[in-house]
């Protein structure tokens, strides 16, 4: 054969990101508070987008003529523009028109169905940008990997949200008890469990509490560090005498003891970044009702009201003579439509997402906490036949308000592993609790090799591969059985 060139035609397909495609992507992962900065900036660049309000209800009668407009009789028309029925004015139809109780009611009864488009959201790049860590993200990744029973880490998560700046815990646990439906007991011992968290002295009561903490961390907590602490209030009164009495130490003692306290940390979040506090505004609102179903309906405050004015356009388009402006302005249409049909549709996966959530965790919000079951992405991801990467995106930073409380929609997913039936299975980090406390427990001349311990998980009805509890175990920052014995033999 001949190497001469040829000229061939091939067909392929290719996912090409456009600019549109990645904002529908963000558009996913908006919360409230970003989704309205996002409308007003596009209200900003855009001319042919309003969010007026609705029209009194007498100004439609003003121009019986216009009565017999098929738009929207609440619909205003553009700023300045003499009274004459907003329907006419706009001349916009139901696809023009998103937010406020508009959606809530649009999409009632919405719960499942495709995504369309849900398979380019799959193959998207995301870009992530480095920031402070605060106080909560620190504790949270602690409690991701120490706190395995899924309700326990819902009560782990909760009370890391009621820490104030300073990291103390003002709130009364037998409320937040009543809240989620579970025992006080279940709260305080997830309480002792999250006080022993770094940095050490969070979830304190008071500075009292903070410093007791500190000093138990420290190995420093002994009677009478205790009584000083007790009797605070003499040191900030100068009674340093009746205060080395009552301690039962001469001054030269209490001068180190006070000595010890100073160099502690009154304020043990104070180290970390400052976490701007924002008005929290539910996406969805969960409610009961009178035959005991579970209603789910976006949250109406959560949707600015977004409008297309095609009225105006016509009038701006009738004017314009250069080509130019014409580009623009069909542009700026297309552009406008675009955004209403896309906000669309995100308010309604987000209804789909968070109906089927409650859906299954209807255990959850019927009888509390302890009914709260694994669940997964992919399992809602699978029931409303959506991709796992768009169901990750809805649910990030976007708030569920219930009659239990107002939660953050990753509170409900837990990864889980199969056991050896083949049966719903055990929460990922169930597992992970187990495997620390298995080698927290294990005898110095028994240390336990990673095999052992996917056998003992094997006996307990929990499918797991040794390379699962290698991983677990690195992601606890515990060395290798080799390293536990060589150390605990060191230490005698």
């Amino acid at each position: 054969m001949s190497g001469k060139p040829a000229l061939e035609l091939r067909q392929g397909q290719s996912l090409v990101m456009t600019a549109q495609l990645q904002q529908s992507i963000k558009l996913l992962q908006y919360n409230a508070l970003e989704l309205t900065e996002f409308i007003d900036a596009e209200l900003e660049k855009n001319p042919l987008l309003t969010t007026e309000e609705p029209a009194e209800e007498g100004a439609a009668g003003e121009n019986p003529d216009k009565a017999e407009s098929t738009a929207s009789q609440e619909t205003p028309g553009p700023s300045g523009q003499e009274s004459g029925g907003a329907d006419e004015s706009i001349d916009a139809t139901q696809d023009d028109l998103w937010g406020g109780e508009l959606e809530s009611s649009r999409y009632e009864g919405a719960s499942g169905g495709s995504f369309e488009g849900g398979g380019f959201l799959a193959d998207a790049l995301e870009q992530s940008v480095a920031e402070a860590v605060s106080l909560k993200d620190h504790l949270m990744e602690q409690v991701t990997v120490d706190i395995g029973d899924p309700a326990q880490r819902i009560i782990a998560v909760r009370l890391v949200d009621m820490l104030d700046d300073s990291g103390y815990l003002r709130e009364d646990p037998a409320h937040l008890a009543e809240v989620l439906g579970t025992e006080e007991s279940v709260i305080s011992a997830t309480l002792d469990h999250l006080r022993r968290l770094d940095p050490p002295g969070v979830f304190a009561r008071d500075l009292t509490d903070c410093l007791r903490l500190q000093l138990a961390d420290k190995r420093r907590l002994d009677p009478l560090m205790e009584t000083l602490l007790e009797n605070l209030d003499l040191l900030a009164a100068a009674e340093m005498k009746k205060l080395a009495r009552l301690v039962g130490v001469n001054e030269e003692e209490l001068a180190e003891m006070m000595a010890e306290i100073r160099c502690l940390e009154p304020n043990p979040g104070s180290s970390f970044a400052y976490e701007r506090v924002e008005t929290l505004i539910p996406d969805v609102m969960v409610r009961k009702m009178p035959d005991h179903s579970w209603r789910v309906d976006l949250n109406p405050d959560g949707l600015p009201r977004l409008l297309v004015n095609r009225q105006y356009f016509t009038e701006l388009s009738g004017q314009a003579r250069r080509k130019d402006d014409k580009k623009f302005l069909n542009e700026q249409l297309a552009n406008a439509s675009w955004l209403v049909k896309a906000l669309d549709q995100r308010a309604e996966t987000l209804l789909k997402v968070s109906g089927e959530i409650v859906r299954q965790q209807e255990g959850f919000f019927n009888y509390g906490i302890h009914h709260l079951r694994p669940m997964t992405l992919k399992m809602i991801a699978d029931a409303i036949e959506m991709h796992e990467s768009t169901v990750s995106r809805v649910t990030t930073g976007k708030y569920m308000a219930t009659p239990r409380g107002v939660f953050d929609m990753k509170y409900f997913f837990s990864s889980s592993l199969s056991d050896v039936l083949g049966d719903e299975g055990y929460s990922s980090r169930t597992v992970i609790h187990m495997i620390k406390e298995m080698i927290d427990r294990e005898p110095p001349d028994k240390i336990l090799s990673d095999e052992k311990i996917a056998s003992l998980l094997q006996q307990r009805g929990i499918d797991v591969a040794r390379r699962t509890v290698v991983k677990y175990r690195m992601a606890l920052d515990i060395p290798s059985s080799v390293e536990r014995r060589r150390e605990k033999r060191r230490r005698g």
